[in-house]
């Protein structure tokens, strides 16, 4: 079995041959984000969804990230803008019950508060299609609660 490469470098040389590829933009966001260079990660996964709006993980890549970015203003407006009229957008978010719009949690991670993902949701002229409290992941034996969200056009 061939091992895959998830050098952020690697997948920027091929991205110098293909500009066009939704697929390497998507691997250099996710390779970014396992080197913990955050903002270049959400740079590169903005991409991917501009070149094929149909690429459903390209998607994904933006919500996996909002636990590491305060303010998602620009990311809903450019999800918002690259969704097919029946397409939705789904992630999930960490929360802590605290009304702020988000805040840095002590062990990492924001936490985002219901009231402004459903602010930029409006915004953004999206709806509300699921909404469902969740256990999102585990830290040191605890479970961090948030939710799973599911917006559409």
């Amino acid at each position: 079995m061939r091992r895959v490469e998830k050098s952020p470098s690697i997948t920027e040389h091929g991205i110098k041959t293909e500009t066009e590829s939704a697929k390497l933009y998507n691997h250099l966001g996710n390779a970014l984000q396992a080197d913990d260079q955050i903002e270049q990660a959400i740079t590169s996964s903005r991409t991917a969804p501009r070149i094929n709006p149909d690429f459903l993980l390209a998607h994904n890549n933006p919500g996996d990230a909002f636990i590491h970015v305060g303010g998602l203003n620009s990311i809903f407006k450019a999800i918002a803008n690259a969704l097919n009229p029946d397409a939705l957008f789904a992630f999930s978010l960490e929360t802590d019950g605290d009304d702020a719009e988000y805040k840095l949690r002590t062990s990492g991670p924001y936490a985002h508060s219901m009231t402004y993902i459903r602010k930029l949701a409006k915004e953004n002229n999206l709806t509300e299609k699921h909404l469902e409290a969740a256990t999102i992941r585990m830290d040191k034996n605890e479970a961090l609660k948030g939710y799973i969200v599911v917006l559409g056009n």
